[in-house]
């Protein structure tokens, strides 16, 4: 596969990591970051999410130029324990459209999406209204696509995946109620998890 690799993951410390010394969850992680250069991986995202949800603490997305560089990695992280010590959940996904999008300090919320069996019973023209209300919904919020991929090749559950950057959490609220209004939860299946970036200290 020639197309760049994107992975969205979550992550939490498992118990026996809380047992380890800083400095050698530090050399984990340093070699980690090392191992990722050496395939010519790109951290896109970095959140954190422990404010968001019950479950996962981080989250984010890695962009990886080809399958061969993920596979890679993932045999280096197995190399240093990495896995030991981290739980993980990753979705593949190729780009749907190529935008260059700058990405300030807003609210971020990673989404996997399936069109229910409901959305081919709607006409045409409901189906058109309700992107046009999505569409406007998120030009009036001031949202933006930070990334939109299929999924589809990747997993037997989503169809499709992606990162939107809101610029204040009522932002995200009055766009989600726009949907709901609409009847798009009717139509599609959707998880989502909202974070704030992290930054590198």
């Amino acid at each position: 596969m020639s197309n760049p690799i994107h992975v969205m993951w979550r992550l939490n410390l498992r118990p026996n990591a809380y047992e380890m010394s800083e400095e050698a969850l530090k050399a984990i992680r340093k070699k980690s970051a090392e191992s990722l250069a050496s395939v010519g991986g790109e951290t896109v995202l970095k959140l954190d999410t422990q404010w968001s949800n019950e479950k996962w603490q981080k989250a984010g997305v890695i962009k990886y130029p080809s399958m061969q560089a993920l596979q890679t990695h993932t045999k280096n992280l197995e190399k240093v324990e990495w896995f030991r010590f981290h739980e993980a959940e990753t979705l593949l996904g190729v780009v749907l459209f190529d935008e260059d999008i700058e990405m300030p300090n807003p609210i971020y919320v990673m989404w996997r999406l399936n069109v229910r069996p409901t959305l081919y019973d709607l006409s045409e023209e409901k189906v058109q209204q309700m992107q046009k209300v999505r569409d406007e919904s998120l030009a009036r919020v001031g949202a933006k696509k930070v990334l939109q991929l299929d999924t589809r090749w990747s997993n037997e559950k989503w169809q499709f995946a992606g990162v939107m950057k809101y610029p204040s959490l009522g932002a995200l609220q009055t766009f989600t109620k726009s949907l709901k209004d609409v009847g798009w939860f009717r139509a599609v299946e959707t998880e989502t998890l909202p974070g704030i970036e992290q930054k590198e200290e």
